[in-house]
């Protein structure tokens, strides 16, 4: 019977994080003004560090060099596991600029897209999936498991990116190459 009570308490809290940070992508709390000019400089190479700052081939080339102990090298993954929570912030960020930004340019649209409609919730759902699989990893690199990939994230925001291209008027500045 404890197990079962245990096992239910755990599975509880495990329902109530992952629901908190679906809420956390789905509604978030930060309003982000969009404009042209914003999106002319927008570019996806800024997350490009992103995809080693996790990797092994620093922590591996900082493990031979003399003097580094294992305290060291565990305080630098953690500091770098910071920088990456940063990342991730300004990634859902711009991602909820984008978003928006393009729901209200096929809002205001003289033509009915559903289809474009269907891709932005496409595109929604792959950025919440893809940024609550990041944040697991993320979590499991603290207690050692490594593995952490954020290509797919970056992926997302480029793809959110290239649809919000297609729906705005030709006026407006074309989008900085990524």
């Amino acid at each position: 019977m404890t197990y079962i009570l245990v096992a239910a308490a755990v599975l509880g809290i495990l329902a109530l994080v992952v629901g908190h940070q679906l809420w956390r992508l789905l509604y978030p709390v930060d309003r982000l003004t969009f404009s042209p000019r914003w999106f002319a400089r927008f570019s996806t190479n800024s997350y490009r560090p992103m995809e080693r700052l996790l990797g092994d081939g620093d922590f591996a080339f900082l493990a031979r060099q003399p003097g580094m102990d294992g305290k060291a090298l565990r305080a630098f993954r953690v500091r770098r596991r910071d920088i990456f929570r940063a990342y991730l912030r300004d990634v859902a960020s711009d991602f909820e600029r984008l978003h928006r930004a393009a729901r209200i340019q096929l809002l205001t649209s003289s033509q009915d897209r559903p289809d474009l409609a269907v891709e932005l919730l496409k595109l929604r759902a792959t950025f919440a999936y893809a940024m609550l699989a990041v944040r697991w990893r993320l979590a499991l690199d603290a207690v050692g498991v490594r593995g952490l990939d954020a290509k797919p994230l970056v992926g997302a925001v480029e793809g959110m990116r290239g649809q919000l291209a297609t729906l705005l008027p030709s006026s407006a500045p074309s989008p900085a190459r990524s």
